[in-house]
């Protein structure tokens, strides 16, 4: 998978997720909904972005996991802060930002997950 291929499936996932969360939050939780939502798809744009910039070095196998792991544990440590701060400006709506930078981040680990297994395959390959 090429980085162009990785930002471009990443956008369309967080596209697709921002639908369906604007959707079910309209629908089923009314009290909850806010446009300042937008920020979390926002932010997880920003991140996969950059992100891909570090990943799609050419690494060897064990340096690709060491890179992967930093990227993976700086990207909870940020959205750790960026939800806090967010709960925080947003103290009437601590619960909905909450459950939706939680869902954001559970159901984006997994083309983010797929897309970096096969860069690693992709990697392992190359390496023989």
């Amino acid at each position: 998978m090429s980085r162009t291929r990785y930002i471009s499936l990443m956008t369309v996932v967080i596209v697709v997720i921002a639908i369906v969360m604007e959707f079910v939050m309209k629908r089923f939780f009314p009290s909850q909904t806010s446009s300042d939502y937008l920020f979390i798809p926002l932010f997880y744009l920003l991140f996969y972005t950059v992100s891909a910039i570090f990943l799609f070095k050419k690494y060897s196998p064990l340096q690709f996991a060491k890179v992967m792991l930093i990227v993976k544990g700086v990207k909870m440590i940020i959205s750790l802060f960026v939800l806090l701060i967010l709960s925080f400006v947003m103290r009437g709506e601590g619960l909905g930002v909450i459950v939706n930078f939680i869902v954001y981040f559970l159901v984006l680990l997994i083309p983010e997950s797929v897309g970096l297994i096969s860069l690693k395959n992709r990697l392992a390959v190359q390496g023989k």
